[in-house]
């Protein structure tokens, strides 16, 4: 991967907020350009209402 290309990851998809918040905390963000992002799917997609991904930036 070179330097400043972009990954992006589905951690996982989780039924509360409670589950979603507790993924992104137990999360490994090593760099300062590393980030996790929360989406909520508005009514919901076979019961799974929130998603967590993961953005990761490549070092030089």
């Amino acid at each position: 991967m070179a330097a400043g290309d972009l990954t992006v990851t589905v951690v996982g998809t989780y039924a509360t907020m409670a589950l979603a918040v507790a993924a992104m905390d137990a999360g490994n963000d090593a760099l300062v350009t590393d980030h996790h992002d929360l989406y909520i799917i508005p009514g919901g997609v076979t019961g799974v209402t929130f998603v967590v991904l993961k953005y990761v930036r490549a070092a030089a």
